[in-house]
C-alpha cells in the first residue's frame, strides 16, 4: 500500500495516496485555502478545490495535521499526476499557510506569494517567540526563494489577515489587523485609536516602496469591535480596493463613515487613492445579523467583484434584495460595482461563497460551499442559475399575472409543479421590509398588494421546502 498524507483542511481529514515515485493517484479530494498559480511571468495566490484536476502548473499547499504540518509543492504533470515535494515543518499559521522560510531556528515564517517583476513579495505571520503571539511581516523573495527583504509589522497583542496588493506605481499597501495598542513597522508605529481598544482588531494599512521602505501609513477611526481584512487589489488609477467585515458601531475612514447600530458582523469595501486618501466607501445593508464580504476581485473590464454570505432575513446589494429561506441557515452572494461603488449586478447563492477567482482563461470562477461540499462553478453557469438546479432535484416556477400589474391590482399566481404545493407566501418590499406573510395549502390563488410600491417581490414556499422568488412592478 502507498503512503498517505493528509491534506490539510478546515476541521476536516482528507487523504491522498502517494507512490514511492511521490505520484498521487486516486485523487478524490483536495483541499488547500491558499494555492499561488504559477505562470513564466506571475504568480497568483487564490483558494482551490476540485476532485478533477485540469492544470498543467505549479501549486503549493499545506499537508500534515494539527501542528505538524508539512509543506507540498505540487506539480501537475499531466491531468491525472500530480508530484508532491516535501518542504520542512512549519508552524501551524492559521488559515494562510502557503510557504515557509526560517529565520535562525528559532521563528518560522509563512505566508502567501503574489507576482511582482524581479522578484515575489509575500506575507503572512510568524510566532513571536516572546510575547506568544502571531506577528505580521512582509518581504520580497527571488524566484530562488532567496529572501530580498523582510519586514515585520506587530505589536504586543496579536496580529492576523494581513493582505496586500501593488499598483501601477510600485507602491505595496499591506492591511492587517491588529489586537495590540500600537502597531510597530520600519521605524514607526500607528496607535489603535478606538475608544475601548482591549482585545478588539483594528484596521491598519501600511505602504511599501519595493525596497521594503515604509513610505506611508493610514488606520481607522472607531468604537470598540473587530475591522478584519479579506481582500486588496490595485486599480488601473492607481488607486487601492479594500473589502472586508466589521461590528464596531461605526467605522472612519478620514472624513467618510459607515454605521452599523446593531454591532452585527457587516462587510465593507474601502477606496483608497495612491496616497492613502480615502475616496469611497460601502457597505452590504439589511435586517439585524451577520453579512461578510470573504473575497474581492477586479475583472480586465474595470469592475470589483464581491463574494461572501449572510445570516439575515432580508440582504441588500444596490437595489437587489436577496431573502433568506427560513429553512437554511445562511445564503451566499455574488455582486459586480463599479470603481465609485455603484452596484451593477448582484445574485442569491444557495451555498455560502469563499472565493472568487480570475481564471487565466477569461472566466471567472467561484468556490462555493453548499451542505457539507464546496464546489468550483463558472460564475456564467451560477448566474444562469445551474448553483440552484445542482442541488435541486425537482426545479419549480411559479407564473404570476399580470405583471407588470397596475398599482393596487390584485395579481394571481400559479405553481407550476405536479408533485408540490405552496404552503407560505411572503412579501418585501424592496428595502426588504417585509410585508405580507401568509400560510396558504394551494397551488393557485389571488393576492392583494400594496397599492404604493413601485416594486415588490414575492417569496413562494412550497411544502418540500423549495423557494421561488418573484419580482414584481407596478405600473
Amino acid at each position: 500500500m502507498p503512503p498517505r498524507d493528509s491534506v490539510f483542511p478546515f476541521g476536516r481529514t482528507y487523504s491522498v495516496a502517494v507512490d514511492e515515485n511521490l505520484l498521487v493517484s486516486n485523487v478524490e479530494l483536495l483541499w488547500a485555502d491558499q494555492v499561488m498559480l504559477t505562470d513564466s511571468s506571475r504568480l497568483i495566490h487564490t483558494s482551490f478545490y476540485g476532485d478533477t484536476l485540469e492544470m498543467q502548473d505549479t501549486f503549493y499547499v499545506a499537508i500534515g495535521e494539527g501542528s505538524n504540518l508539512l509543506l507540498q509543492e505540487i506539480e501537475f504533470e499531466n491531468n491525472s499526476r500530480i508530484k508532491l515535494k516535501q518542504w520542512p515543518s512549519v508552524y501551524h499559521c492559521g488559515y494562510h499557510i502557503s510557504h515557509a522560510i526560517t529565520e535562525g531556528d528559532m521563528v518560522y515564517f509563512c505566508g502567501e506569494y503574489s507576482g511582482n517583476e524581479g522578484g515575489m513579495l509575500l506575507d503572512g505571520h510568524f510566532l513571536d517567540i516572546g510575547s506568544g503571539n502571531p506577528q505580521g511581516f512582509i518581504g520580497m523573495m527571488d524566484e530562488t526563494l532567496e529572501v530580498q527583504w523582510l519586514r515585520s509589522v506587530g505589536g504586543s497583542g496579536y496580529e492576523i489577515e494581513n493582505k496586500f496588493a501593488i499598483n501601477g506605481n510600485n507602491k505595496i499597501l499591506l492591511a492587517g489587523a491588529s489586537a495590540s495598542s500600537t502597531v510597530h513597522f520600519c521605524q514607526d508605529s500607528l496607535v489603535n485609536q478606538a475608544v475601548f481598544h482591549w482585545g478588539t482588531d483594528f484596521l491598519y494599512f501600511v505602504q511599501f516602496d519595493t525596497s521594503g521602505n515604509c513610505i506611508n501609513k493610514k488606520t481607522i477611526d472607531y468604537y470598540y469591535g473587530g475591522t478584519i481584512p479579506t481582500s486588496i487589489a490595485s486599480l488601473s488609477d492607481n488607486a487601492y480596493v479594500v473589502s472586508g467585515y466589521y461590528n464596531p458601531s461605526y467605522i472612519g475612514f478620514d472624513s467618510l463613515y459607515l454605521f452599523n447600530p446593531d454591532n452585527s458582523k457587516t462587510g465593507f469595501l474601502v477606496k483608497l487613492s495612491d496616497n492613502l486618501e480615502a475616496q469611497a466607501v460601502f457597505q452590504l445593508e439589511g435586517s439585524p445579523g451577520p453579512k461578510y464580504i470573504l473575497s474581492m476581485i477586479t475583472t480586465p473590464d474595470g469592475l470589483i467583484g464581491i463574494c461572501g454570505y449572510a445570516q439575515v432575513d432580508t440582504l441588500r446589494i444596490g437595489n437587489e434584495v436577496m431573502i433568506d429561506d427560513p429553512e437554511t441557515f445562511s445564503f451566499g452572494f455574488v455582486a459586480f460595482l463599479d470603481t465609485a461603488f455603484n452596484v451593477v449586478s448582484a445574485v442569491q447563492l444557495d451555498g455560502t461563497c469563499r472565493k472568487l477567482i480570475q481564471g487565466q482563461d477569461g472566466n471567472i470562477y467561484l468556490l462555493a460551499f453548499y451542505g457539507n461540499h464546496h464546489k468550483l462553478f463558472k460564475l456564467s453557469d451560477v448566474v444562469n442559475g445551474i448553483d440552484r438546479d445542482t442541488f435541486t432535484e425537482n426545479t419549480i416556477d411559479v407564473n404570476i399575472f399580470p405583471n407588470p400589474m397596475s398599482k393596487g391590482e390584485a395579481i394571481r399566481y400559479e405553481l407550476k409543479s405536479a408533485n408540490s404545493i405552496i404552503s407560505h407566501i411572503k412579501v418585501y418590499d424592496v428595502y426588504g421590509r417585509r410585508l405580507i406573510s401568509r400560510a396558504v395549502n394551494n397551488k393557485r390563488g389571488t393576492l392583494e398588494l400594496d397599492s404604493a410600491k413601485n416594486i415588490l417581490f414575492i417569496e413562494f414556499y412550497t411544502n418540500n421546502n423549495q423557494r421561488i422568488l418573484k419580482k414584481i412592478v407596478a405600473q
